[in-house]
């Protein structure tokens, strides 16, 4: 399966402690990742301050996940680091999800910024 990148950026690049976006790879920011069911994503932080990508329901409010369930994304993510562990998007197993199946987050050490939210939108992989 691919793997994909999300760069975390500062808002105002004078300022690389302050505010940060989070950039999908081929997308601009506000927009979701896209991929497919089983891809791998990592986050790079290129920014002064560590992030932590948390997953939350569509109002942003986290969810109760722990290392290691497939619902967990990354740990803290240090300044200038890559994220650990890589993060295996997964379409529910259970029900029938709307389609394209969007994973929201924000970052877990500044839940309050609106600026450090993002999105992934995942779909079934293509049949040959």
């Amino acid at each position: 399966m691919p793997e994909w990148s999300i760069k975390i950026v500062p808002v105002d690049p004078s300022k690389p402690a302050g505010s940060a976006h989070f950039v999908p790879q081929n997308a601009p920011v506000g927009q979701p990742l896209a991929t497919w069911d089983g891809d791998l994503v990592t986050w790079n932080n290129t920014t002064d301050t560590a992030h932590w990508p948390w997953p939350t329901d569509s109002n942003y409010n986290p969810l109760p996940v722990t290392k290691g369930s497939t619902a967990y994304m990354s740990d803290d993510i240090a300044a200038r680091q890559g994220s650990r562990p890589t993060y295996s998007v997964n379409l529910p197993s259970s029900g029938s999800p709307t389609i394209p199946y969007i994973v929201h987050y924000y970052c877990k050490d500044h839940p309050h910024d609106p600026n450090e939210r993002g999105t992934i939108s995942i779909v079934p992989p293509p049949t040959s």
